[in-house]
């Protein structure tokens, strides 16, 4: 039943973590990625105290030796950054879940091994990692991202496809999205590129404002950070985890995921939807909401396969929710939100998965008769 693979713990306590047993399954950064349609506005740059407009080349000058790639398990690849001189390194948690095996590269070619997780927040998909450098390393500076708003710019730089050469690319905030009181998301104009996943954002004065996360594969530019922010009660946390304890309890979720993909039955139900339920909407309305539909599908299908249930769920319910929201056409809202009632009316992930995916299906099966004659 889609999307480049990007995860998530909250301020943990040790002991409290091990009871709990981190719920890692993927799916707030993948519920993320099924938001598709989001409207860009224009409005000005915060200016810090005292800081300097730059360049995107002096902003990549400046901040490059503070880049870092990390290498977990032999297998992954992704970027962070130095918040903390003293050897404190942010990323995004589905970077490094399941593995005691983690290494930093800098950007001078140093390479440093991880020596304990300092903090984890598995709601917003992001790790404080700790390294033992010799010597202090290049830090830095975290940005206000409360102050952030749609049409200021922004420039993203990374590791693309964990090959260690950054790329960088510049671009605007499109949408600051409240996606609950516990989650908010940026959405960025600027390119994320694979293996930038954990890398930083920096708004125009080289200040860290947000974190990429999360790709939207088939889109045009729909690109997710986590603001800045959410790191700093992370940089507050006093109590930390062994690697060894990390690696098993953020290992045990997906094993629990795959024992309920083994067990999973499916009932498919999908909906006769008539393209009168359309009326109301334009021609652009409803090539949109085909793109959401079938950007989710992409996305939440083979996480669905890998046994990631809830991830999947989570793209359907965040793109059915959003049209719900957004479409004029009060027929087509109506079926939308049917199907996230049914949803909500059952017991597993992967039944609320299909229950959504029987009215995607429904809804683009509707689109295509509708498409001979139009709206």
């Amino acid at each position: 039943m889609g999307l480049s693979r990007e995860t998530n713990f909250s301020s943990m306590a040790a002991s409290a973590v091990a009871s709990k047993a981190l719920g890692v399954s993927r799916w707030r950064v993948a519920f993320m990625c099924g938001v598709l349609s989001l409207v860009a506005s224009v409005s000005g740059c915060a200016r810090p105290h005292g800081a300097t407009t730059l360049s995107v080349k002096q902003v990549a000058v400046r901040t490059k030796p503070g880049i870092v790639r990390v290498e977990a398990g032999g297998d992954r690849v992704g970027s962070g950054f130095v918040v903390d001189a003293r050897g404190l390194i942010v990323t995004n948690l589905h970077v490094v879940a399941g593995t005691a095996e983690i290494k930093i590269r800098m950007a001078s070619g140093q390479e440093l091994r991880v020596v304990q997780i300092a903090a984890v927040d598995p709601q917003r998909d992001l790790v404080l990692l700790r390294v033992s450098p010799p010597d202090e390393i290049p830090a830095l500076r975290l940005g206000d991202s409360s102050k952030v708003e749609a049409g200021d710019p922004v420039i993203s730089i990374g590791n693309p496809l964990g090959v260690f050469d950054y790329t960088i690319s510049d671009g605007l905030i499109s949408s600051v999205r409240v996606l609950s009181p516990q989650l908010t998301v940026l959405q960025i104009s600027a390119p994320i590129s694979q293996g930038s996943s954990g890398g930083p954002i920096f708004n125009s004065y080289g200040e860290v404002i947000g974190i990429s996360t999360a790709i939207v594969n088939g889109g045009q530019n729909i690109n997710f950070a986590l603001p800045s922010n959410y790191v700093r009660p992370l940089l507050e946390e006093k109590r930390g985890m062994t690697l060894a304890a990390f690696a098993h309890v953020s290992r045990r979720s997906e094993v629990k995921d795959r024992t309920e993909l083994a067990t999973a039955k499916v009932v498919r139900a999908i909906p006769r939807v008539e393209a009168e339920v359309f009326a109301g909407c334009s021609a652009r309305d409803v090539e949109q909401l085909k793109v959401s539909l079938l950007g989710s599908i992409a996305s939440g299908s083979p996480l669905y396969n890998d046994g990631n249930h809830e991830a999947c769920y989570r793209i359907y319910e965040g793109t059915a929710l959003l049209a719900e929201r957004a479409l004029p056409c009060e027929g087509a809202r109506d079926v939308l939100t049917r199907g996230l009632a049914r949803a909500a009316t059952l017991d597993s992930f992967a039944a609320k998965a299909w229950a959504l995916r029987d009215t995607i299906d429904g809804m683009l099966a509707a689109l295509e008769r509708l498409a001979p004659s139009g709206v």
